[in-house]
Formats: structure tokens, sequence, C-alpha cells
């Protein structure tokens, strides 16, 4: 049997691997990245107005993140839905009822261990001014900014999930 030399099989089926990959890697869905190693990411780029949004976190920090994410009230991973409203603005609306307009019963943030994705759904209701009156998201492009933090707990910090449009 004759042995093809292993740059003929780099070149022949290598390199054409990753042209391809690089092809369609514009399909492929980025989450934000904040500067310690945790993604925020939504399932899809676009959306109908009354469709769940799934949304995943995922840990490549080499220690455990702490998030509501993975608790029994996941809505409060969610810091504020941001609606771009011109430019680079960003406007600030609460994905659930703020205390004292509501009372609040959360579960304690669960652990996001190291290589780990936590995911929720949830269902794009925008709570106006933090009170218990709601609304259906409307048109427009979007982002979530997602809570967490470390096993120290001394610091909530924030990443921001890839945008995302909803018809």
């Amino acid at each position: 049997m004759l042995m093809k030399p292993a740059r003929y099989i780099f070149l022949k089926y290598i390199i054409p691997l990753g042209l391809l990959a690089g092809m369609f890697s514009f399909i492929t869905i980025s989450g934000s990245k904040d500067n310690d190693g945790v993604i925020a990411q939504t399932n899809k780029l676009e959306y109908a107005q009354s469709e769940t949004i799934t949304i995943t976190v995922t840990n490549y920090l080499k220690e455990d993140i702490y998030s509501a994410i993975g608790s029994g009230t996941p809505v409060y991973a969610i810091k504020y839905v941001q609606r771009k409203i011109c430019g680079n603005k960003w406007e600030d609306n609460f994905a659930q009822c703020k205390y004292p307009n509501c009372k609040i019963d959360i579960d304690a943030p669960q652990a996001v261990k190291p290589g780990e994705s936590k995911s929720m759904e949830w269902n794009p209701l925008l709570f106006v001014d933090g009170t218990s009156k709601s609304v259906q998201a409307g048109s427009g492009k979007y982002r979530l900014v997602i809570l967490y933090t470390s096993a120290d707990r001394k610091e909530w910090k924030t990443i921001y999930s890839n945008s995302f449009v909803i018809h």
C-alpha cells in the first residue's frame, strides 16, 4: 500500500476543510464574552414577537461562577433587557417586577462549573419601570445584560448577550 506524504494530505484535505469552515463562520451566533471568559448567547438571531427565547451562559473560566440562570428563578439572571434606540444607544428595560413593587422570592444563584453551560427560557416580557405591569417586547433590536458572580460573591459582574431582533 502506497502512503501519501503528510504534506499532500495537508494540502489536499486539511486546508480546504479550514477554508470551507471559514466560509460558513458567518452563520454562527456569537455571544458577548467578558474579559474573564464568560459568554451569554441566544439560540437564534431573530424571533417572532411572542416567541420564547433561550439564553445560554457558558463559563470558560477555571473556577465556578454563580448565576440565577441555573436556579428555579432564572429570570433574575437578567439585569436588563436592552433595546437599541438609536446609533449606539441602548435603553434599559426590566425582565421582572422589582422591589418594592412586588414581593420577590428569589432562589440562590447556582454554580456554573468551568466548561459548563446553563440555559433558560425567557418569554420576552418587559415590566414597565419595574412594576407589576408587563408588556410584550415590541419589534426592535435587543440584547440582554446577564448577572453572575465568582465563588467569593463579593462583586456582581455583567455580560452582554449577542444582539437579536424581535419582529
